[in-house]
C-alpha cells in the first residue's frame, strides 16, 4: 500500500483557478480518479460523480465571464456523512440508520452529529 500524498493545498488549487493555469473540470476529474482508487471506495459512502462535473462545468464558465463567488468556488469537496444532503440518507457511521429518511430541501448536522457522549463508568466526576 503506497503512502497518501495530497494532491495539493486548498490555497494552492484556489490560486491555479485564479490563475487559470487548471480548471474545476480538472480539478473535480482528478478527485473523482483519486475517489475510485485505492481506500475511496471504502471511505465514501456516495460519490455525486455527475452533479459535481456539471456544478464544476458552470463554476468554469462563470469563472470564464468574470464571476467569482467565493474564495473556494470552483473547488471540489467532500461531505462528511454526519451532514444532511437532500434526497441522501445520513448513515452518521452505523448500518442502524440505513432505512432513515432521506434529508430535507437543506445541508446541516445531523442531530447526530453533535450528540453528547456518555461518559465511561470510569470517569471522574465534572
Amino acid at each position: 500500500m503506497s503512502a497518501f500524498t495530497p494532491l495539493t493545498t486548498l490555497a494552492d488549487a484556489s490560486q491555479e483557478l485564479a490563475r487559470h493555469r487548471s480548471t474545476s473540470v480538472q480539478l473535480t476529474q482528478t478527485a473523482l480518479e483519486r475517489i475510485g482508487s485505492g481506500e475511496g471506495p471504502v471511505a465514501f459512502t456516495h460519490v455525486f460523480t455527475d452533479s459535481a462535473l456539471a456544478e464544476a462545468r458552470a463554476s468554469d464558465l462563470l469563472r470564464a465571464a468574470g464571476i467569482v463567488r467565493s474564495p473556494i468556488e470552483g473547488l471540489p469537496i467532500s461531505i462528511k456523512d454526519l451532514f444532511d444532503v437532500q434526497g441522501r440518507v445520513t448513515h452518521a457511521g452505523s448500518r442502524l440508520l440505513r432505512d432513515t429518511v432521506p434529508a430535507a430541501p437543506r445541508t446541516r448536522p445531523s442531530s447526530r452529529a453533535c450528540a453528547p457522549r456518555a461518559r465511561p463508568s470510569w470517569a471522574a466526576p465534572i
